[in-house]
């Protein structure tokens, strides 16, 4: 279990996939954004723990999609900052 929130790689995934269809339906996107940065901090530790599992990058790429989503400069940052993170610790795998 990983993160603040101690986060299993189901929950992580149910947590990106439910605020992607809770965007869609019209919610808050702070509120999203905000329940979004659990599922970021619950993948930071689970690098840590296994950097070279393969579900990170599919983790992530679902959350910078659902970060892009977001009508917001927030919410653009934060894709930016996912897409960078990305690159930089999995372009060249």
């Amino acid at each position: 279990y990983f993160g603040r929130l101690k986060m299993s790689i189901l929950g992580i995934s149910n947590t990106i996939k439910d605020a992607g269809l809770h965007l869609d339906q019209g919610a808050d996107a702070m509120a999203v954004i905000d329940k979004l940065a659990f599922a970021e901090d619950a993948i930071r530790d689970w690098q840590r723990h296994y950097p070279r599992d393969p579900w990170i990058v599919r983790s992530l790429t679902a959350l910078r999609s659902v970060y892009a989503k977001i009508p917001s400069e927030r919410g653009a940052a934060c894709a930016r900052r996912v897409a960078l993170w990305l690159d930089h610790d999995f372009a060249a795998r």
